[in-house]
């Protein structure tokens, strides 16, 4: 059997993401490639000479909610969840939601 490999790539820096969900075993390193190419994307965009704020604020909120929220489908919600990983363990909402921001360099720490 064939290695998966991710396939989420950026269609241009303001165009739109495709990601094909990974396999399970697959899930974990397709996760932080994924991570790096929004980091990358990111960078990008604070460089984009026409940038606005607005325009900034809502591609990357496109950049996670299309790219990093499809990894966490399935992952099970518990009240005291608190993995750090896309379906392993259970997660609650607010660590989920810092768990995201955290890995895509926009929040704090836990």
């Amino acid at each position: 059997m064939a290695a998966f490999v991710c396939k989420y790539s950026p269609a241009g820096i303001l165009g739109h993401n495709r990601l094909v969900y990974p396999p399970t075993g697959a899930l974990k390193s397709c996760y932080a490639s994924t991570l790096h190419s929004v980091e990358l994307a990111r960078v990008q965009l604070g460089k984009h000479p026409m940038a606005t704020t607005d325009m900034l604020g809502q591609r990357f909120t496109q950049l996670v909610a299309d790219s990093i929220m499809p990894y966490w489908y399935g992952t099970p919600w518990d009240f005291n969840g608190t993995t750090h990983t896309p379906g392993s363990g259970a997660i609650a909402c607010g660590y989920f939601v810092s768990t995201v921001l955290k890995d895509v360099g926009a929040g704090k720490p836990h």
